[in-house]
């Protein structure tokens, strides 16, 4: 039986906060306009998210934690719980026409991220 993970958002915080401040670079270089649509895979507890809507994007978070997406959700984020993976299977194996998604996805706790 796999391990299943459990994420406190106010643990996050303390001691994992590095990983939103890691991901502002990346979003310094995409250099996002307002009205762009933009997917954050893996947001957490919203804090990037939340700069990115302060910029004027046009944001969902998606997190498999309930408990990080209320904490995203405190913030005033659209934020929804989602599993990523699944999401990005289905996306490029079941041919989901990628009209249909944002411009930008960004994935924050993983090693690699989808732009």
């Amino acid at each position: 039986m796999a391990h299943q993970q459990t994420w406190d958002p106010h643990r996050y915080a303390r001691n994992a906060r590095f990983v939103a401040d890691l991901g502002a670079p990346v979003v310094d270089l995409l250099a996002p306009r307002a009205g762009e649509r933009i997917l954050d895979l893996g947001c957490g507890d919203g804090v990037l998210t939340a700069k990115l809507a302060s910029l004027g994007c046009q944001v969902i978070g998606v997190d498999a934690s309930a408990r990080q997406i209320d904490a995203a959700r405190n913030l005033g984020l659209d934020a929804r719980v989602v599993d990523s993976e699944a999401l990005v299977k289905r996306v490029y194996l079941d041919d989901m026409p990628l009209s249909n998604l944002p411009q930008c996805a960004v994935r924050t706790k993983t090693d690699f991220w989808i732009l």
